[in-house]
């Protein structure tokens, strides 16, 4: 995590992931973000594993969880969220 006033690092955390993140999708209240390690625009990337989850993060307790489908690689093409995270 970045603070956007002096651009350092204040935080770094680590949510499991094997491949970096490609996509965000931000709620409208910021506090919900949803992370995608699957790219539509980079389709290129060799995916070692059939399942590739969504990570969900709450950007005020740094809690997160993944959102998994079994043999799914999940991205975010089409993908909405309302402004509270839901």
């Amino acid at each position: 995590m970045w603070d956007i006033d002096s651009g350092k690092v204040v935080r770094m955390v680590n949510c499991g992931q094997k491949y970096r993140f490609e996509e965000m999708l931000l709620s409208g209240n910021q506090k919900i973000a949803i992370l995608s390690q699957v790219s539509q625009t980079s389709p290129d990337v060799d995916y070692k594993e059939k399942t590739v989850p969504l990570i969900v993060f709450n950007t005020e307790s740094f809690e997160h969880k993944n959102l998994v489908l079994e043999d799914k690689r999940l991205g975010l093409y089409n993908a909405k969220i309302d402004k509270n995270g839901r």
